[in-house]
């Protein structure tokens, strides 16, 4: 699995870099043995301790786990 690192603006304004080992590089679905775009379309993620940013995330809907399944 690759993990890459992520610019989130912190408090101040100023571009913190979280850690690379924290968030995979893909936010996609995977199933079938492949990665796929999913339908639900994206969500943002939160850090619970922080309150900020982790990225955007799969949000899947009920077509992508029928697709899954």
């Amino acid at each position: 699995m690759t993990f890459t690192p992520v610019h989130a603006p912190s408090e101040t304004g100023h571009v913190e870099t979280l850690p690379a080992v924290a968030l995979p590089a893909h936010r996609d679905l995977f199933y079938g043995g492949a990665w796929h775009k999913p339908e639900g379309g994206y969500t943002e993620t939160l850090n619970p301790a922080t309150g900020k940013s982790l990225g955007l995330c799969a949000d899947a809907n009920e077509a992508d786990v029928d697709h899954a399944v």
